[in-house]
């Protein structure tokens, strides 16, 4: 009878140790299962909070955009701005300018329309005095040639005579960018665009360093 008391109570003991220990080991692998979980899912919810930490330290510490954000976003737009115009200066300076060749007896700033009877039309790219023919005085007329060389028997005009009744001011009137010379207002604007090509690459690597 103490015998079988004796056993009962140590196959109780033995259950009661094996439950613990299983209880135990399932507890450890839950928790090891939610550490796990929690390690895999701890960078991303650690980049949101960071990255909403930093929104908030800037609008906290720095505010919306306001007056001030504006007048500094405005004075840096605007030295840009200044330079861009660079790019189409050619094209305002070098506005094309009606002219014709100038008569013998007259100079560069002589007026465009003239009086001279000899003159017989306004626009003309050469002149001939012929003897003939003749005005109503008897003296002999400047006969005016028109053609796309601006020759006339293989030369050209020496002195143009511009329209200064609308634009004062050229490029074309400064340098007499015409006929023979009308291809430089084609290579100023060429040379500016290789510049430009080149200043991008030199200066953005400089401005790097």
């Amino acid at each position: 009878m103490q015998f079988s008391e004796i056993a009962s109570n140590h196959d109780r003991d033995d259950i009661s140790t094996a439950i613990i220990n299983f209880d135990s080991e399932s507890e450890s692998g839950s928790v090891s299962q939610r550490t796990s979980s929690e390690t895999s899912a701890e960078p991303s919810t650690g980049k949101r909070l960071s990255k909403m930490k930093f929104d908030d330290f800037l609008f906290t510490h720095l505010g919306e955009i306001g007056k001030y954000q504006k007048i500094q976003f405005l004075l840096v737009c605007l030295p840009t701005i200044i330079v861009s115009m660079h790019a189409v200066s050619w094209t305002l300076a070098a506005v094309p300018v009606p002219y014709r060749c100038a008569l013998p007896s007259e100079t560069h700033e002589s007026p465009y329309y003239s009086t001279d009877p000899r003159l017989t039309i306004k626009e003309c790219k050469g002149w001939d005095e012929a003897p003939v023919p003749v005005n109503q005085s008897g003296s002999p007329k400047v006969h005016c040639y028109y053609n796309e060389n601006c020759e006339l028997d293989g030369e050209t005009c020496d002195v143009h005579v511009f329209d200064r009744s609308r634009v004062v001011y050229s490029a074309l009137d400064r340098w007499e960018l015409v006929c023979g010379r009308g291809s430089f207002r084609a290579h100023v604007q060429m040379s500016y665009y290789i510049g430009q090509l080149a200043g991008s690459f030199v200066f953005g690597l400089l401005g790097d360093r």
